[in-house]
């Protein structure tokens, strides 16, 4: 194999440990190759940088990848609330128990007794709210294949108000691979987690052991923003060395870092598109492949919320929000809501069929949705407040000509008409004083 050969083998093998779950010789063969040919270089690299465990075993690799902080739903689709991390946890403890025990097979409410019982009453089967959150976990690992079920209805047995109901018990398999998705995260950690409010501003803690650096790593590979109000240790180690975890990424991952005042970010520019490479490739620009391959109501997404930014920006620069000491803009959820319901009404004809489609309450909980994904946005917390977080700042969107001025070029009245949003995408400097 030529050097060049095995340097593109070995950035392609960094992304899909980072990309997936799980990869198995039967189900992602060519990435297996890949892992198994450059094992301990791969190994050594996530040891030295983030502090990642790269698990091996006969038929699958596993990277362990445990965050810097906990972001309620980030990678997770499906997850809602802190405590939907903590019961798939406790569900993957429970697989390891089963597994080793050679029984495989199990009901829903006998796991459920394991789990309210090992939480010391942060899980409480008499609770909807916690019911709810352990279906979304295991529905998650239905989706990865860890769990499998065979007879029953979950939906029932959230409902049930008789928690020994024959009608609502459920039945499942675990799979072999099951126990090695479980990492092992401290008692303080999942305190944290399973206790905190979804929508608080700073995010709790979850390896505060570590050093800043490898804190900084961790958030930087997982995304999406490592912000400084979050962890001002691992964002100062950083600052102190940026170009040299800028060349370390762009020679071994082809990213690009983004250092503002209060956060910094990656841009993934290759493979494996998530909500930061969106933003890069979308737009107009694009030829016709490209276009193919982003699906229209992800493009679509961006509307709204590089139009939701300009429209914070104005608030700003008019003296009607102010940004915190750490970069963020906090303002009531009311207010957030009622910009967005602003923008709807005057340019949705432009943001996509799947949204045309949604009501006002589905349209914003989706746009919210995105901007959490996207690192721009926390909350609503306890108290009814959002935060807007600095790296939202770096981007704004507008449309160059009215909706209006467009349609007639529609060749029928109901045709849709995408207007380039993107060519109006630009940087936001800081304002002197």
């Amino acid at each position: 194999m030529s050097v060049q050969a095995k340097y593109e083998e070995r950035r392609m093998a960094l992304h899909d440990l980072l990309d997936r779950v799980l990869v198995t010789r039967g189900s992602s063969s060519d990435a297996y190759r890949r892992i198994f040919l450059h094992y301990h270089w791969l190994k050594e690299w996530f040891r030295e940088r983030p502090g990642w465990r790269l698990a091996q075993w006969e038929d699958s690799y596993r990277l362990e990848r445990v965050p810097a902080r906990a972001v309620p739903g980030r990678g997770m689709e499906g997850l809602k609330e802190p405590l939907d991390y903590a019961c798939l946890c406790w569900v993957l403890w429970f697989a390891s128990m089963r597994s080793s025990n050679a029984q495989d097979w199990f009901a829903l409410s006998e796991l459920a007794r394991e789990v309210q019982e090992i939480s010391e009453g942060r899980f409480t089967m008499e609770n909807r709210p916690h019911r709810e959150s352990f279906v979304r976990a295991l529905r998650l690992l239905q989706r990865l294949g860890v769990l499998t079920a065979y007879s029953g209805d979950e939906d029932h047995w959230v409902r049930a108000e008789n928690r020994t109901d024959p009608d609502a018990e459920v039945l499942y398999d675990l799979a072999s691979h099951s126990p090695r998705l479980l990492v092992m995260v401290g008692e303080e950690a999942m305190k944290a987690i399973s206790q905190s409010d979804a929508g608080q501003p700073v995010l709790p803690l979850v390896a505060d052991e570590l050093p800043p650096l490898q804190r900084a790593w961790r958030t930087l590979l997982i995304g999406p923003v490592l912000w400084r109000g979050d962890d001002p240790e691992a964002f100062t180690a950083l600052t102190e060395s940026p170009q040299e975890v800028a060349d370390d990424l762009h020679n071994s991952l082809g990213w690009q870092i983004e250092m503002g005042l209060d956060f910094a970010r990656v841009w993934r520019t290759t493979t494996a598109r998530g909500a930061a490479g969106l933003l890069l490739e979308v737009g107009a620009g694009l030829n016709a492949a490209q276009e193919d391959d982003v699906a229209p109501h992800i493009r679509y997404y961006f509307h709204p919320v590089l139009l939701l930014i300009g429209k914070i920006r104005d608030e700003l620069a008019a003296g009607r929000l102010s940004a915190g000491p750490e970069g963020d803009v906090r303002l009531p959820e009311g207010d957030l809501r009622d910009y967005l319901v602003g923008l709807a009404e005057a340019h949705r004809g432009q943001w996509g069929q799947e949204m045309q489609k949604m009501n006002m309450g589905q349209l914003v909980d989706l746009i919210y949705r995105q901007m959490r994904r996207i690192g721009y946005l926390r909350g609503p917390d306890s108290k009814g407040y959002c935060y807007l977080l600095p790296g939202a700042a770096s981007a704004v969107g507008y449309y160059q000509e009215p909706a209006e001025a467009a349609l007639p070029h529609c060749k029928g009245k109901d045709e849709f008409i995408q207007i380039p949003l993107f060519d109006g995408l630009s940087d936001w400097k800081e304002r002197d004083g």
